[in-house]
């Protein structure tokens, strides 16, 4: 693209930059799925077609490589899956206090006396700041999970805590077909994977996207076993075993 742009911070090797105006739009850039984007920090790039966010980071995984003088390797393209709304299984808003919320201090019904103030933004920070913005609906969080907060949005908003802080909420599904969301850091999930049962709490880290997960586990196990002459798989950033039990079998 030709774009305008103001450079805010200089570094040996690039510089970052607020873009002011599009001169010349790509023919990968598309209109994002949600209204938010482009001021929501949570998603960079629903600007840009599926198609070409997979060819940047099949990109960036080849420049990567090439800063360590690693050279000729063969970077496979990024894998997908046609899913690219309502897959994430998990989303973690934010609040703040309802004395500490943006616009509210001023929130506040000067008809009753005493009146608390109320929660104004619920929701994620902003593209480089720290401050929310308020997102009723989230498009990539499956339609369990946007049910689910929408009734903790309508409750934190009608009826504030008492609490002096913010919070993080959690909103977590443990498999598609079930609509059950988790709102406990605590509580324990069970999501079904290949006929194999993860148990983790929720709060805890797990993949995710559910689409994606067979492929991952097909591509891995593949790539393990290729060639026949492994007897050891060590899965060095295990998380929950995920990969490891998948190949286990095959070791």
């Amino acid at each position: 693209e030709l774009v305008k742009a103001r450079v805010f911070r200089n570094f040996r090797n690039y510089s970052e930059a607020d873009l002011v105006a599009i001169v010349e739009a790509s023919g990968d850039r598309v209109t994002p799925v949600c209204p938010l984007a482009g001021d929501c920090g949570g998603c960079q790039l629903q600007h840009m077609s599926i198609e070409a966010q997979r060819r940047m980071k099949t990109d960036n995984v080849e420049e990567a490589l090439q800063q360590y003088d690693i050279q000729n390797v063969k970077i496979n393209p990024c894998l997908g899956t046609d899913e690219t709304i309502g897959y994430r299984s998990k989303l973690t808003p934010h609040y703040q206090s309802p004395s500490q919320s943006r616009r509210g201090a001023r929130n506040v019904d000067s008809d009753i006396e005493g009146s608390d103030k109320k929660i104004q933004e619920i929701g994620f920070q902003k593209q480089s700041s720290r401050q929310l913005i308020d997102v009723p609906s989230c498009p990539i969080a499956t339609p369990a999970v946007n049910k689910a907060y929408a009734k903790v949005r309508e409750q934190l908003l009608s009826e504030p805590p008492k609490s002096k802080k913010g919070a993080t909420l959690l909103l977590r599904q443990g498999n598609l077909d079930d609509d059950h969301v988790e709102t406990n850091h605590r509580e324990f999930l069970t999501t079904t994977v290949g006929g194999l049962d993860f148990s983790y709490r929720a709060g805890n880290f797990f993949q995710n996207n559910y689409y994606v997960l067979p492929l991952m586990i097909d591509h891995v196990v593949s790539e393990a076993i290729r060639g026949g002459g492994m007897t050891h798989l060590a899965d060095c950033y295990c998380g929950s075993g995920f990969f490891a039990l998948f190949s286990a079998s095959f070791f």
